[in-house]
């Protein structure tokens, strides 16, 4: 009988202990060549040394340029309007059923709040700029200030003795993974909770979104869910790893504050 080699799963436990040990070795890269924290601002600071030295600097900036082919404008676009249309339930869903569900149940204590708050704001107020998420666009530009910035943060983290092999690296792939479903999977879901009808095209749409951010923001394309289903079978693996289940309250409070906006109504 001739042995079969079998892909594994992306999901499983060997793929993502891997991938906890791995962050965003592009990134980190660069972060590792900047001697200076600049007082303006990293992405200028990179352009700059790009100008002058070619190399990682060039290389980083070309592969953040390079708009992946899987890249739908229309759905971009859709997306985008309707964040807009929906900006204070979308705020609110995120915040309830997105960074405080995930911050409980995996003890998420690298994932700040108030961090988190600011670059979640950032990004929503490039929503108002068309393409805001193709190079040059505003939403482009500040996701690629985030993630320099987080590389930065990493490496700090590092210089603290960190036990890698029991922590994982600092910000790693499984930790930017529930930043995505943070502000996708869980927002949407959110939202439906707080009274939002979203037909199956929307939320495509804002999945669709939501995956080229995660990919602009260094995850990994082997957790860069496809479709929602997928984004909610991963969130299910990750439950499932970290022994935590579903917490009622979350949901029970989305719905008391969906009723008292149906009562403003």
């Amino acid at each position: 009988m001739i042995a079969v080699n079998r892909q594994a799963h992306p999901y499983s436990d060997a793929q993502l202990n891997r991938l906890r040990l791995s962050a965003d070795p592009l990134t980190d890269a660069v972060a590792l060549r900047i001697d200076q924290i600049p007082a303006d601002s990293l992405l200028k600071e990179v352009i700059f040394l790009a100008k002058s030295e070619i190399g990682i600097y060039q290389e980083w900036l070309d592969h953040l340029h390079s708009v992946p082919a899987w890249i739908d404008h229309g759905q971009l676009e859709r997306a985008r309007q309707l964040q807009l249309s929906f900006a204070n339930e979308r705020r609110l869903a995120w915040l309830v059923n997105g960074l405080l569900r995930i911050r409980t149940l995996f003890r998420c204590h690298l994932i700040d709040a108030g961090q988190r708050l600011t670059e979640f704001l950032q990004l929503q107020n490039c929503l108002h700029q068309p393409a805001t998420l193709l190079p040059g666009g505003p939403g482009h530009s500040q996701l690629m200030e985030h993630r320099l910035n987080r590389a930065m943060e990493r490496w700090a983290l590092r210089g603290r003795g960190r036990n890698l092999l029991t922590l994982g690296e600092p910000f790693n792939q499984e930790t930017l993974a529930l930043e995505m479903l943070e502000t996708g999977l869980l927002t949407v879901q959110g939202m439906a909770m707080l009274g939002v009808a979203l037909q199956p095209d929307d939320q495509l749409a804002l999945h669709h979104f939501n995956r080229y951010v995660a990919w602009l923001s260094g995850v990994d394309g082997r957790l860069l869910a496809e479709t929602p289903e997928q984004a909610a079978q991963l969130l299910q693996r990750l439950q499932q790893r970290h022994g935590c289940g579903p917490r009622p309250e979350q949901a029970e409070l989305l719905n008391t504050l969906a009723t008292e906006r149906q009562l403003r109504l």
